[in-house]
């Protein structure tokens, strides 16, 4: 039976919207969209449906106890429903909808029923973007090249996260992302040994997945095929799989290494995890995501909770405590935080192979400054990169490398060197028995041995290439 011939003649108009949802309202016929819907068997006997409502202003869990024919029809086979009933007043409960009436319905307008992005989006936004530029590893750098293109950046900021549990709206899945690589970067601060680049890199892809697990339209939150067939945890490994493919010498113990951060992250095996974490960034990304979902859904709860009330039940023996606790917000202890990812400084951008040499350690008057996140290593300044002399180090023609002012460079070292006639350039420096020479990676240029004219201007610390 089509929504279509169901809601013939039947008014559309869109009526209560879950905002004005507050427990004892009485639910005059109102439209929403329906997420999750299932059948299920009640320890009491008989059946429900236990689904979720939605429209632009939030979404809410709704049961729909002793169902009708009509009713399973109109609650599991469509995406919109005009519903009467109640809300939940029992304490345990309060906020749940019970439905008394569904009718399946085709609205023509679908603009009640789409939330907008949320107003700090752009902020996010450019955080992320940050997030992003500051992993300097050469190979996890084009993996996250490879994966966020325009069309997946596109889809990725207007993503919902979950389907009801926590940040359940357009542009959660960024929120929820961000906060992760948020945590995730704090935690090598004061957690040592982890290896940044590569947690950062896993939380920035940890739910990589939901872009095929669920729609994100007006139905946004239900499981699509893939959903239902391989889940997010999959189909994400899957993307990071295709993606290193796509990357010529991507070493095979990385992608395992990032692999196991996405087959992990839900932690247990009970909870959905494809492994359970086996290294130390894998324990950290499992602990920062439950962080963020349960703190988020904490302030939903206490947002939704009605005066008096003091736990909302989360799930079958889960509550959240939402009374009131007593404490003076207005005491506050000023504190130095390590150096993070919020942790943003300005620095003057070079060009490679200009007459603007680094020997006045970046601080030549250039137009052009950056807003960089310090990478681990320092920086004094930034080199814009001039050719693809240095592909075969990950280092590419448009970059921009984070340099590091060094008296005694190691061998080994890719360096800036001022050379007369050139400028500065990106080198790695080879010292041998024989003397000192500058090389290059992934073109055929002949050594530049090193002479007194010749100034070496850093170390390369880090890595920064635009995701547009």
């Amino acid at each position: 039976m089509s929504d279509t011939d169901v809601s013939q003649g039947i008014d559309d108009s869109k009526g209560l919207f879950i905002e004005d949802l507050i427990p004892g309202t009485m639910i005059s016929p109102s439209v929403f969209v329906i997420k999750g819907a299932e059948l299920k068997d009640s320890k009491a006997g008989g059946q429900y449906i236990s689904l979720t409502l939605s429209d632009w202003t939030g979404s809410r869990d709704a049961r729909r106890f002793k169902p009708t024919t009509s009713d399973i029809e109109a609650l599991l086979e469509s995406r919109f429903a005009k519903i009467t009933g109640r809300v939940e007043t029992k304490p345990e409960y309060a906020g749940q909808i019970i439905i008394d009436t569904a009718v399946s319905i085709s609205p023509v307008d679908h603009s009640p029923f789409i939330k907008q992005l949320p107003p700090q989006q752009a902020e996010r936004w450019r955080q992320f973007g940050t997030m992003l530029r500051s992993v300097a590893e050469p190979n996890l750098q084009a993996l996250l090249r490879a994966i966020f293109d325009a069309a997946t950046l596109d889809q990725f900021k207007r993503a919902v996260a979950a389907s009801s549990h926590h940040h359940d709206y357009p542009g959660g899945l960024l929120e929820h992302t961000l906060e992760v690589a948020c945590l995730c970067d704090r935690a090598c601060t004061v957690l040592p040994g982890l290896r940044r680049d590569l947690l950062v890199t896993g939380a920035l892809l940890h739910d990589l997945g939901k872009l095929d697990e669920m729609e994100h339209g007006v139905t946004a939150g239900a499981y699509t095929t893939s959903g239902n067939l391989v889940g997010h945890i999959v189909s994400g490994a899957m993307r990071v799989a295709r993606a290193a493919g796509s990357i010529d010498g991507f070493p095979d113990s990385l992608l395992h290494g990032v692999t196991h951060l996405i087959l992990s992250h839900h932690g247990q095996l009970e909870y959905g995890a494809a492994k359970e974490p086996l290294f130390a960034e894998a324990f950290v990304l499992a602990q920062c995501d439950v962080m963020s979902a349960r703190v988020f859904q904490c302030r939903r709860v206490t947002e939704r909770a009605v005066p008096g009330q003091t736990a909302v039940r989360t799930g079958p023996k889960e509550f959240v405590f939402v009374g009131p606790i007593q404490i003076d917000e207005n005491v506050t202890v000023t504190t130095t935080t390590a150096t993070s990812f919020s942790t943003v400084r300005t620095y003057h951008v070079l060009g490679a192979g200009s007459a603007a040499s680094a020997e006045r350690n970046g601080s030549a008057k250039t137009q052009e400054t950056r807003d960089a996140v310090p990478p681990a290593g320092g920086a004094d300044f930034l080199l814009r990169v001039a050719d693809d002399g240095m592909a075969g180090t990950g280092i590419l023609k448009g970059d921009l490398v984070f340099v590091r002012k060094e008296a005694q460079p190691s061998d080994g070292q890719i360096v800036v060197a001022n050379i007369p006639g050139t400028g500065a350039m990106v080198k790695r420096l080879q010292l041998s028995a024989a003397g000192a020479t500058l090389t290059s990676a992934g073109a055929q240029n002949d050594p530049i041995t090193i002479t007194e004219k010749i100034t070496i201007q850093g170390v390369v610390t880090g890595v920064i290439r635009d995701f547009d």
